[in-house]
């Protein structure tokens, strides 16, 4: 796993930031402009892992906007959001993160199965996915566990409360689908949306979690004094079926922590980072760097 981090000059310099990166760390470029990455990740050598991102913006509203998706297949012929089972047309929605038109602090980690970006906008921070989970099956019996993972609707703006990360478990409203979830039937699913008994019928709800998910608002450190990390697992929220493993980010708890804050674990480093703008002790995962 590859890592790296500085600042980009605005939202639309970190998508070629995030394109060079990945680049070099086993993802073929398809398709790039200033606004638009289409990308296929190599897996285990035998996977083709499909992505998109488009940037759109208004800025009368301050809005800069990042939209990602994810597909089965690239047709070249096809416009980026009408590719082949892409999660904005089969079962899933629209999955955003918003920035703003100046300098971006970033993070990202990348290997063959997965990037991840943390954004710092001001003083909030922003939280992409998008690669395969680790499953708990064969590859036989789940062969493409992709997961697209944002923050908010495209109406929101970068200081905007509301959104919250795909890896919270937070439930703020379908404009807040936070991340999709593409299952072994060949549909996609809502991670961390509170619409699951709102009568939208075949529709398909997940929840992202730690194994301290009851408690972790009040779980403080280990008795050593150090601190403690737990992996985020995605289940149903109706059959309690869990899909896989988030690769690559952690639970942690907030107490006497902050964002940016570097911890060891095993010899392993990571970095921490809050959920948005909150700053409660359930709030905050740790980015595994190396």
């Amino acid at each position: 796993m590859s890592y790296t981090t500085g600042v980009a000059t605005d939202y639309k310099n970190l998508l070629s930031i995030l394109a060079t990166f990945i680049a070099a760390n086993g993802w073929t470029i398809l398709n790039q402009n200033e606004t638009l990455l289409q990308v296929r990740g190599s897996g285990d050598g035998t996977d083709e892992i499909y992505g998109h991102i488009n940037l759109s913006e208004d800025s009368a509203n301050s809005r800069y906007v990042w939209e990602i998706a994810g597909s089965v297949y690239y047709r070249a012929d096809k416009a980026w959001s009408y590719q082949p089972r892409g999660n904005q047309n089969y079962g899933g929605t629209h999955i955003y993160a918003a920035f703003w038109n100046a300098p971006i602090t970033y993070w990202i980690t990348c290997n063959s199965y997965r990037f991840i970006i943390v954004a710092k906008v001001s003083t909030y921070y922003k939280h992409m996915h998008f690669g395969f989970i680790k499953p708990c099956a064969t590859k036989a019996q789940y062969p493409y566990p992709l997961l697209v993972g944002g923050m908010g609707s495209w109406y929101t703006g970068y200081s905007d409360t509301g959104p919250s990360a795909y890896w919270s478990g937070n439930h703020n409203g379908y404009d807040y689908a936070h991340s999709n979830l593409y299952l072994p039937d060949s549909m996609w699913a809502y991670v961390n949306n509170s619409s699951e008994n709102s009568g939208y019928p075949g529709r398909r709800y997940c929840k992202a979690y730690s194994l301290y998910h009851g408690l972790r608002g009040s779980f403080f450190k280990s008795p050593d004094g150090s601190y403690l990390l737990a992996p985020y697992y995605i289940r149903n929220t109706f059959i309690d079926d869990i899909y896989g493993e988030i690769d690559g980010i952690y639970w942690i708890t907030g107490y006497e922590n902050t964002s940016e804050n570097i911890v060891t674990v095993n010899g392993v480093n990571y970095i921490v980072f809050q959920d948005n703008g909150r700053s409660g002790y359930a709030d905050f995962c740790a980015l595994r760097m190396n």
